[in-house]
């Protein structure tokens, strides 16, 4: 056995260690230095000695990582295997928290509300380059500046991509009797009029949809990975909002924890330099849960974190 197997050896067998007695561990290795290796070789140590444990008790070894290659690349060299389940980090979470509609709507309407603050902060906000012009205007105007913007919502939406003459010439071509006396000073620089009138249609369709999960119209929100971006309105989150929902429920909800913890009492975090701080937290929260209820959960880290993107 050369120098550098033998160093290898006796870290898996550390690692080996930390799994049995359920102790948290760092793997930190460079590009090429056995990373995957290490993991693959910690799941196929647990699936030798507690396969037939785990799947007597519906348990099963969570991996998750950062990208759809890594998890596949993960499948191959593992092979298949019903009690391990590899996924992206935010695939998992998901699986995860789907089931607590209550709770999740709860964070949804929370997260509405405090969205409509800011709204109605920036519109208000009289220094602020893109909406001083409405924040100035009186109470009566901003009033009828609002009901123009909805009376001319097919206007907007038609040119809201073209320059600034077209879009000018459109707004020219309103009925002047719903025109309200503000528009040429709103029209003034056309970038900040479009900035404005999205945030008007912003709050609307925002305290529509907190109307509707009030009423139990919308009882049902979801994570939609194709999106970059929230669309809160139509009960729709994106990646950083389910980390964020994730880690509110596990701190608020410590039963979640305990949910959590006895279906995956093995957690593996590959490339976990790239994971989110929220992912970290969360982690957190459920070894804390793990100490205080003398709960038997481990989670290994495995990375490198030069290599973080």
């Amino acid at each position: 056995m050369t120098p550098n197997e033998k160093s290898e050896f006796l870290v898996q067998e550390q690692i080996y260690t930390c799994i049995d007695n359920f102790d948290c561990f760092r793997f930190n290795a460079g590009a090429g230095a056995g990373k995957t290796y290490a993991l693959i070789e910690s799941i196929k140590y647990l699936l030798k000695n507690n396969a037939q444990a785990l799947q007597k008790n519906n348990q099963k070894i969570t991996c998750v990582t950062y990208t759809n290659v890594a998890v596949e690349e993960i499948k191959k060299r593992l092979g298949k295997s019903e009690v391990v389940d590899v996924s992206t980090i935010h695939e998992r979470l998901w699986e995860l928290i789907k089931p607590y509609q209550k709770e999740l709507l709860q964070c949804h309407k929370e997260k509405i509300e405090v969205e409509l603050e800011s709204i109605k902060g920036d519109l208000g906000n009289k220094s602020d380059d893109k909406f001083k012009v409405f924040a100035n205007l009186s109470h009566d105007e901003r009033i009828a500046f609002i009901k123009f913007a909805f009376e001319t919502k097919d206007v907007f939406y038609r040119i809201q991509n073209a320059k600034s003459g077209p879009f000018k010439k459109a707004y020219a071509e309103v009925a002047d009797e719903i025109k309200p006396g503000s528009l040429d000073a709103m029209l003034k620089n056309f970038s900040n009029f479009k900035s404005t009138v999205r945030y008007i249609y912003k709050e609307a369709r925002y305290l529509d949809c907190l109307k509707k999960i009030n009423n139990g119209t919308n009882s049902y929100v979801t994570y939609d990975h194709r999106f970059n971006n929230d669309r809160l309105a139509s009960m729709m989150f994106s990646h950083d909002t389910l980390l964020e929902y994730c880690l509110t429920l596990v701190e608020r909800y410590p039963i979640l924890c305990r949910i959590i913890i006895d279906r995956s009492p093995y957690f593996f975090i590959d490339e976990y330099q790239d994971a989110d701080e929220k992912v970290i937290k969360l982690v957190k929260s459920l070894d804390n849960y793990k100490a205080t209820q003398s709960k038997r959960w481990m989670v290994g880290y495995f990375g490198d974190v030069a290599q973080n993107i």
